[in-house]
């Protein structure tokens, strides 16, 4: 059940995350029926996914008692801070305050990722994966980071155009 249940979450996150950001984006085009579209959708996904996120810590509760332990012993201030964000989030959305919308929903979606890291420490898969059992050699991590930095610099001025193309002001 907690599988399936995370699996639903995901997909509700990722819709809340989106109707935000898009109603956000009609506000920019200056477009008020798709503002209001995607505001109301907003809001149902984002009561949605408070209803389903008290449940899933009673899923959890009954289905995964490590990570239930975890929760309770170290995760129980960061889920109320998503709690607080994602209150915040469907308060900006009611008052059409669009900035403040996508900052609570993106503190929400972050506390709720950071709350499920935080129970199942040190493990990366209970019981058996801690996080110093599926750490890489340090000569691997570097390669990587390295990689990393040089995919950087190819692809984030590439970035930074699209978003100039595409996210400039169009002239009258």
């Amino acid at each position: 059940p907690t599988s399936i249940y995370s699996g639903f979450f995901g997909v509700g996150v990722c819709a809340y995350l989106a109707a935000v950001d898009l109603t956000r984006e009609a506000t920019w085009q200056e477009d008020p029926q798709l503002v209001a579209i995607w505001r109301t959708r907003a809001l149902a996904t984002g009561a949605w996914m408070g209803i389903l996120a008290m449940a899933g810590l009673a899923v959890t509760a009954t289905d995964s008692p490590v990570l239930w332990a975890g929760l309770r012993a170290r995760s129980m201030p960061v889920i109320a801070a998503s709690i607080i964000f994602g209150n915040l989030s469907l308060a900006a959305l009611w008052r059409s305050r669009f900035d403040l919308a996508v900052t609570g929903a993106i503190g929400a979606v972050t506390t709720v990722i950071w709350g499920c890291a935080l129970a199942m420490y040190p493990c990366v898969v209970p019981p058996a994966l801690t996080v110093q059992a599926t750490a890489a050699p340090v000569s691997v991590l570097r390669a990587v980071l390295v990689s990393i930095a040089g995919g950087m610099c190819l692809l984030v001025p590439s970035l930074i155009l699209l978003f100039v193309l595409f996210k400039g002001k169009k002239p009258g």
